[in-house]
C-alpha cells in the first residue's frame, strides 16, 4: 500500500510541476495515475486474498461488513452532495 501510495503521489507532483499542460496532457496524466491505481488494486487483492481466505468465518463477515460499509457510505454521500438521499 504504501508503493502503491508513493507511485499516486509521484504522478500527482509530476503533473502539479507541469504548469504548461494541454488538454491532451492533462488526459494522459490522468490516464497514467487511472492506471497506477488499477494495478495498485491489483497488488491489494493479490495481497489481501491469501489473509481473507485465512480468516475464520467470524472475521469475514467483519471484514466484508467494513468493505461493504465503506460502500455503502459512500454511495450516501454521493447522493447527499447531488442535492438526493438522507
Amino acid at each position: 500500500m504504501r508503493d502503491n501510495a508513493r507511485a499516486m503521489d509521484d504522478l500527482i507532483q509530476a503533473r502539479k510541476a507541469n504548469t504548461n499542460m494541454t488538454a491532451l496532457d492533462d488526459v494522459k496524466a490522468y490516464s497514467e495515475m487511472a492506471d497506477a491505481r488499477a494495478e495498485g488494486v491489483k497488488k491489494f487483492v493479490a495481497a489481501f486474498e491469501p489473509l481473507y481466505t485465512s480468516m475464520s468465518d467470524a472475521q469475514k463477515k467483519v471484514a466484508d461488513q467494513l468493505f461493504n460499509g465503506n460502500n455503502a457510505r459512500n454511495t450516501r454521500l454521493a447522493g447527499r452532495s447531488s442535492g438526493r438521499g438522507s
